[in-house]
């Protein structure tokens, strides 16, 4: 992999941090660059589990009856 070029910024698409292509393991589905990103899935992520609890209670009501 070649170096970024000099005018690439902090958190440019134009410069992978280097721990990408060397970390010689399988990446994750979603690769979260930053803490907002991050701050966001988790925020993303604790809403959806309260969204699947509170339908914990109504879900079975709606089985196809057993055969």
């Amino acid at each position: 992999m070649s170096a970024p070029p000099a005018s690439a910024a902090r958190g440019s698409p134009a410069a992978p941090p280097p721990e990408i292509a060397t970390t010689g393991r399988e990446l994750p589905l979603r690769l979260l660059f930053g803490s907002d990103a991050h701050s966001y899935a988790t925020a993303k992520v604790e809403a959806l589990r309260a969204n699947v609890e509170a339908a914990a209670l109504s879900a079975p009501a709606t089985d196809f009856p057993a055969a």
